[in-house]
């Protein structure tokens, strides 16, 4: 009986899910006049928005209220380019808002406080951060912006709060996060925009309980519903397993790729799937029709000059001939 009065006691007390306790984060809260902010009523309740932080200190804890109000909105461009190491950011902040901590090099703490209300991580707020190591997502975020972490590379885990609510993962989201070694998607996540991972050359996926997600050779392919979306850990020889569909756009982009084999299932890929695969010298496709291509000149842009695309022997024709192929013509070969 003892125990359980201790634990109700503390969970009372400290709050729940992941993150700093609130009572702890805010025993060393930054003074308010250390920040210029706004106060308006967001989503119908009076809140303040942290518009800029004009002080010199480099461990910041913001405050969960300033003059009696709720610090609710993290402003755009409200950190960018300042000397900030370590930040906590309490649980009655909603959004965090574009470019809020971008090209924040030194950091490399971000703290959220227990029972986190944040909603939206916006476009690029915390590119660059080339310091930041881990991250902890807390379980009430739906979305995370495009640009998000682009470039935050030395970035080795992104983590989410049991229970996660995040819905869509925006463009580039992580992209060029070369240290990233690891990323669980949410079982909520609908959505995983171009490019999210493009550059993040050591990235392993793991999905548990997506119905629209899932994953391939060993986890570093990610799948959409039968599309390749994301390999960006590819080098030396890749076979793709029968039953995908299609190749989305820039699936391999930039990779070590030297060699790939094309399962008969694919019936189209699209654009910049092999951008800047300077290794990639053999594509062997086992598809008697030539998929089709959904973009433009660039999907094998700036591949080797040695190229060479193998081809069931009776199709060759047909790939010669095709809209895109034919680009290629005196590159296709029969097997």
């Amino acid at each position: 009986m003892k125990k359980i009065l201790v634990l109700v006691v503390c969970l009372l007390f400290f709050g729940f899910g992941n993150g700093i306790p609130t009572a702890e984060a805010q025993q060393n809260a930054t003074p308010a006049n250390q920040f210029e902010f706004t106060q308006d009523r967001i989503d119908g309740v009076a809140g303040v928005k942290i518009t800029e932080y004009i002080g010199t200190g480099s461990v910041v804890v913001i405050p969960n209220q300033i003059n009696g109000v709720p610090v609710r909105i993290i402003g755009d461009y409200a950190f960018e380019d300042t000397n900030v190491t370590s930040v906590t950011i309490p649980a009655s902040v909603v959004s965090i808002g574009e470019r809020a901590f971008d090209e924040c090099a030194s950091l490399t703490t971000v703290n959220f406080a227990q029972g986190s209300q944040l909603r939206t991580i916006d476009e690029q707020a915390f590119a660059g951060c080339a310091g930041l190591t881990n991250i902890i997502i807390p379980a009430s975020v739906t979305s995370i912006g495009d640009e998000a972490f682009a470039g935050c590379s030395s970035l080795v885990t992104v983590s989410f709060v049991q229970g996660s609510q995040l819905r869509t993962i925006g463009d580039g989201a992580f992209t060029d996060c070369k240290s990233l070694t690891s990323i669980t998607i949410p079982a909520s996540v609908t959505s995983i925009g171009e490019g999210a991972f493009d550059g993040c050359i050591n990235l392993v996926f793991t999905v548990t309980g997506n119905r629209i997600f899932s994953v391939i050779n060993g986890g570093r392919g990610l799948v959409e519903n039968g599309t390749l979306i994301a390999f960006p850990s590819a080098s030396g020889s890749i076979i793709l397993p029968s039953g995908l569909t299609s190749i989305g756009f820039g699936a391999f982009a930039d990779t070590n790729l030297i060699s790939i084999t094309i399962p008969a299932s694919i019936i189209s890929i699209g654009d910049v799937v092999f951008l800047n695969c300077r290794s990639l010298t053999t594509v062997t496709i086992l598809a008697n029709r030539p998929p089709t291509w959904d973009g433009g000149q660039r999907v094998f842009g700036n591949t080797s000059p040695n190229l060479q695309i193998i081809v069931p022997a009776n199709s060759i024709n047909a790939y010669r001939t095709a809209p895109g192929w034919s680009r290629l013509a005196n590159r296709i070969v029969g097997r």
